[in-house]
């Protein structure tokens, strides 16, 4: 689906539930990622880094109303990913890690 690079809100209601399946893996991952439950992050995360970075992108609207309440793995991701702005909301367009 990230692939394709559909936004959010133009996906199919079955694709959007594969999606959200995605968001949701990926705040379980932040979250662990918050605890430290890694001792190499960089390691661990490199090789999927671009694929993050392409599906906060195309549901960056969507978590940004959600907010970092509902998604907190996720933010810590993009945190991470230095994709966070000066408001505390996830960014495309800010720098990459």
């Amino acid at each position: 689906l990230i692939e394709k690079g559909t936004p959010l809100e133009k996906l199919t209601k079955s694709e959007r539930n594969t999606f959200y399946s995605l968001l949701n893996w990926l705040d379980w991952l932040g979250v662990m990622l918050e605890r430290k439950m890694f001792s190499h992050p960089d390691i661990v995360l490199r090789s999927i880094k671009t694929p993050i970075r392409r599906a906060l992108r195309l549901s960056q609207n969507k978590l940004n109303r959600d907010g970092r309440e509902e998604w907190p793995g996720i933010f810590e991701l993009a945190g991470w990913l230095g994709m966070i702005d000066d408001q505390g909301r996830i960014s495309v367009e800010q720098g990459e890690r």
